[in-house]
């Protein structure tokens, strides 16, 4: 349904005839630590693709701070992250000409934001984080025979954001100057069909439709809000010269 165009990103997982497992770690400056773990299983008819990831670090680099006076050299403070992912995909031939898949996408990121470098020398006990996390459901089934290819998809669409932003003043008895404290919560249910036909002498056709149902619920704004989308689309086509 894009006008413009649209990108379509296929990730097939590789499937052994035997159980594969990879465990990888990594370090680096800054306490910095990357750790994966990938599990692939088959039986034929079905397959499974598991893969965790973890980095965190605590980000302390020492840098060049020319935004005070005197310029000075300082390390980098409240600028440590966890990031953690987890993906889970399922595929399963029922039969022939028959394909099912489901795929679940999951991450958590956690990251402390430090001041900007104006402002390290202020006081005042800056306590800034941002916290997300999204989950990205999805489950396919194909059916490809021939010339006639049918697909039916439906996605469950998570995600939840955390801001938060407190500063004050540099007195014994601080008082708060800047308070944020915003959350959000939107979810996302989409279905859609779509069937490609090869016809003889060229020609071919192309329908589809979508249906999107969205909601968001914020801080930043008085109850929830709710946006549907309904969508068709028809193509036909006809090759002139191979």
């Amino acid at each position: 349904g894009a006008l413009g165009g649209s990108v379509n990103l296929s990730n097939k997982p590789f499937y052994s005839s035997d159980p594969m497992v990879s465990l990888s770690q990594a370090f680096g400056s800054f306490q910095t630590y990357v750790t994966s773990i990938n599990l692939n299983l088959n039986s034929g008819k079905l397959g499974s693709d598991t893969r965790f990831n973890l980095r965190t670090s605590e980000n302390d680099f020492m840098y060049y701070n020319n935004g005070i006076i005197p310029s000075d050299w300082m390390k980098q403070h409240h600028a440590a992250f966890r990031d953690i992912g987890f993906t889970q995909q399922f595929t399963y031939i029922p039969a022939k000409n028959h394909f099912l898949s489901i795929i679940s996408w999951n991450q958590w990121n956690d990251r402390d934001i430090p001041p900007i470098m104006t402002n390290v020398q202020k006081g005042g006990n800056p306590d800034e984080f941002q916290q997300d996390f999204f989950s990205r459901n999805v489950i396919t089934w194909s059916y490809n025979k021939g010339a006639t290819y049918f697909e039916l998809k439906s996605a469950v669409f998570i995600e939840d954001q955390h801001y938060f932003l407190q500063t004050t003043t540099n007195e014994e008895d601080a008082d708060i100057v800047t308070l944020i404290n915003s959350k959000n919560n939107s979810n996302g249910f989409f279905t859609k069909a779509k069937l490609v036909q090869e016809l003889q002498n060229g020609f071919g056709f192309t329908v589809g439709s979508e249906i999107g149902i969205n909601t968001v619920q914020s801080t930043n704004y008085d109850g929830q809000k709710q946006r549907n989308i309904s969508s068709i689309y028809a193509l036909a086509e006809k090759k002139i010269i191979n």
